[in-house]
């Protein structure tokens, strides 16, 4: 449903749009329009720019034991059957 909504919010903003789906009769493909994927690269971009403006903030031993605590915490929600 939540996926859904989305999706109907972004085909009324003109960023995508639904397609037929050769594979599957009754649910649709959503697609970026040409609007869509340029909105989504200038999000991507200014995304970038943070990361490597915030970059000299956390050395490589921060980002491993970072990586490390997620995958733990995944595998945790894994075994409970919480995560996707």
């Amino acid at each position: 449903q939540h996926i859904q909504q989305l999706s109907d919010a972004l085909a009324a903003a003109g960023l995508a749009q639904y397609m037929s789906n050769p594979a599957h009769k009754r649910s649709q493909l959503v697609t970026l329009t040409e609007r869509g994927g340029a909105t989504f690269m200038r999000m991507r971009q200014r995304e970038l720019a943070a990361i490597a403006a915030g970059a000299h903030l956390v050395d490589a031993d921060e980002l491993d034991a970072a990586a490390q605590t997620l995958r733990r915490l995944r595998n945790a929600l894994t075994q409970t059957g919480t995560a996707s």
